[in-house]
């Protein structure tokens, strides 16, 4: 009887012996390599806003500005934005993308931007030249080709990249509400 809690160990290590003996073995060149260069804090989206609230207006843009603590460990080297929720997707034209150190009231130096448009994800990556020294709030601008149509609450995603190949971080959402005629005020 005292054998029995003896062979049924043995038995169950048996067992995952064999079956553990059947499962491939990675080696470490088969692992992929994960990005090494990650801010050390977080930067911060302070908020999202749009010049025009009202639907379907043509000439709004819609900024996000973030604020880079002074021990970030890196400098701001990319932002995506993603629609996360709304009642329709929006489209950008990205030649209208744009960024500058500051807030959108108190622009300070522009910064040059390479847009991206990832259609598997709709998502709008923009690339900041140079990136963003620790220590400062910047701000990016996104042009739409109108807003929605549909009042009411649309949700963007932002996350935040140091340059090159790099780990981002999710900063959170921008919310932009949107109403129609004069009811804004």
């Amino acid at each position: 009887m005292r054998f029995l809690p003896f062979l049924m160990n043995f038995g169950l290590g048996l067992t995952l012996s064999i079956a553990l003996g059947s499962i491939p073995r990675v080696t470490a060149q088969e692992q992929p390599q994960q990005p090494s260069i990650f801010f050390l804090r977080s930067p911060r989206l302070l908020y999202a806003m749009t010049t025009f609230p009202e639907v379907s207006v043509w000439s709004a843009i819609y900024y996000f500005t973030l604020e880079l603590p002074s021990d970030i460990g890196q400098p701001l080297g990319r932002v995506t934005i993603h629609q996360r929720e709304g009642f329709e997707k929006i489209g950008f034209d990205l030649s209208q993308t744009l960024a500058f150190i500051g807030t959108p009231d108190n622009r300070g130096q522009p910064i040059a931007v390479t847009p991206s448009w990832d259609e598997t994800t709709q998502t709008v990556a923009i690339a900041l030249d140079p990136p963003v020294p620790a220590g400062n709030i910047v701000t990016v601008g996104i042009k739409p080709w109108r807003n929605p149509d549909y009042s009411g609450i649309y949700l963007f995603g932002v996350s935040a990249y140091p340059p090159g190949d790099s780990r981002g971080l999710y900063l959170g959402v921008g919310r932009l509400q949107f109403f129609r005629g004069g009811s804004w005020f």
